[in-house]
């Protein structure tokens, strides 16, 4: 192979790895805080909590009929506590007051999903109120249920195999 061959190779692997980041999006890191912002965080390493991470923005495409729109998650900031990753989201007086809003939950879950932390922390300001908030998915019985019937199969393909390829059980069953 010739030397020019493999510059050809390395630009279109550089183009594979290119279209491959741009596609799937980046994350915008914005480095300030408010005052609102760092007063929180003030208030979190007082409990314990350590600062990972700054206000991150993920941009999602969404794809309606062939049409294609683009919307943005954001949280406020990141902590640690004892190994675990919190993201701090600061609620502002237009937020429900209660978790059970359906508007404010699919809003958590989705920051939860698509930034895969172990909890998220909601934190209101003006009464320093620290809500912990953790999801747990629970996996249908039927999936259990599938799981020990495979389990059950494979022992019993095993079973046959020893048996019809003169293995250790053809001593034990004529």
């Amino acid at each position: 192979m010739r030397w020019i061959d493999i510059a050809f190779l390395l630009v279109i692997v550089a183009g594979i790895l290119l279209y491959i980041f741009f596609k799937s999006g980046f994350n915008k890191v914005q480095p300030r805080l408010k005052k609102k912002e760092f007063s929180v965080l003030k208030y979190l390493e007082d409990k314990g909590y350590n600062a990972s991470g700054h206000k991150m923005t993920s941009e999602v495409k969404m794809k309606t009929n062939g049409r294609e729109s683009v919307f943005s998650l954001t949280y406020d900031f990141a902590v640690n506590k004892d190994g675990r990753n919190y993201l701090v989201i600061i609620r502002t007086s237009e937020d429900p007051e209660r978790l059970n809003n359906p508007l404010l939950r699919n809003k958590l879950l989705l920051l939860y999903t698509v930034f895969k932390p172990h909890g998220l922390l909601l934190i209101n300001p003006e009464t320093e109120k620290i809500q912990k908030i953790e999801f747990r998915f629970q996996r249908s019985r039927s999936f259990f249920l599938v799981a020990i019937l495979i389990f059950i199969l494979l022992i019993m393909l095993v079973v046959l195999f020893l048996i019809f390829t003169g293995g250790i059980l053809c001593e034990i069953w004529p």
